[in-house]
């Protein structure tokens, strides 16, 4: 049978209600054993009782836990109480009716707990598979948490069951009536619980919907990011082309530009040669015009001295005019 899977906060919770409500710590214990006997399917044992409850003494755990088997045999052995039957009979027909009502007990706890060990497998399973479906994971966490009120409802019937069962035993009389009634609540038991595994089921396979529409929607998720990749890619493609087509022109640009460059600096080299030839005919008309200004100067000094003479002229030819 697979291992059950204990909620320790849940089980702590209730031997620390436990603790507020009963003073007596003898009784304390043996309330925590048939807490953990009846409700959580634990074998209650000193060590396990005082490392939850951690009152008394070691003596006073082992009081209580020997108590609690005693009554606990004690009730379960039924008791037959009717005129002008023989003893023998008495105790045979209480040892059968006993051994029948504890494995029809026996029975369907193990069924429960094969239950609700397959409904944990289950619920683990739907859990991880809600783990990897992001969006759908606060609708699966509230399926998650149904299951687990449908468990603990369940526990709590199953409880309440055996409850029932104990106090018909000590209020009515074990007979045959008795044992019909014990077979038809143990009927009613495993209807019960095949309801309770019906109930799972549904939850289940409603969580396994939740899950496949979760993966669905992520599917179509990444659909649209693949979609979204190549319009991407394509845009780059196309970026990639406008940029080459730019680096082509940049290309040609600059092809022309450096060709202008060589005809502008050819053209600069003529233009060059044309002004060598001006400054070397500058510098012949300088020196024709360094002769002419020096013929200019002879020249000028020449009509001082043609004035010259002419003023001496004119004199000797005044002073010859007044001496006739």
């Amino acid at each position: 049978m697979a291992e059950l899977v204990i909620d320790e906060k849940a089980l702590q919770a209730d031997i620390d209600e436990a603790r507020a409500r009963v003073v007596d710590t003898k009784e304390l214990y043996k309330w925590v054993c048939s807490l953990l006997f009846f409700r959580y399917g634990i074998t209650p044992t000193t060590n396990r009782l005082y490392q939850l409850v951690r009152k008394g003494s070691m003596q006073t755990v082992t009081t209580a836990l020997s108590t609690f088997w005693q009554d606990l045999r004690e009730k379960s052995r039924i008791k037959i109480e009717h005129p002008g039957v023989p003893e023998s009979l008495i105790a045979v027909t209480g040892d059968m009716i006993a051994a029948i009502w504890e494995k029809a007990s026996l029975e369907a706890k193990s069924q429960f707990d094969a239950a609700l060990a397959e409904a944990h497998t289950e619920v683990e399973a739907t859990r991880s598979l809600a783990d990897e479906a992001k969006r759908s994971a606060i609708a699966l966490g509230s399926s998650v948490t149904a299951l687990q009120t449908k468990i603990d409802q369940a526990r709590a019937a199953l409880t309440t069951a055996n409850s029932e069962i104990q106090m018909e035993r000590h209020a009515h009389a074990a007979s045959a009536a008795r044992f019909e009634t014990v077979q038809v609540e143990a009927r009613g038991l495993r209807d019960a619980l095949a309801d309770a595994r019906k109930d799972f089921a549904i939850q289940l396979d409603k969580a396994r919907e939740a899950v496949q529409l979760s993966e669905e929607r992520l599917r179509a998720a990444e659909r649209r990011a693949l979609l979204e990749i190549d319009r991407e890619r394509d845009g780059r493609t196309a970026a990639e082309s406008v940029a080459s087509d730019i680096r082509a022109r940049t290309l040609t640009a600059e092809s022309k530009f450096n060709e202008r460059l060589q005809a502008q600096a050819l053209d600069l080299g003529a233009v060059r040669g044309k002004l060598e030839a001006v400054g070397h005919e500058l510098e012949k008309r300088e020196a024709q015009n360094a002769t002419l200004r020096q013929q200019s100067v002879q020249l000028e000094v020449r009509c001082c001295d043609l004035g010259s003479a002419l003023e001496s002229s004119r004199t000797e030819l005044a002073a010859v005019m007044a001496k006739l």
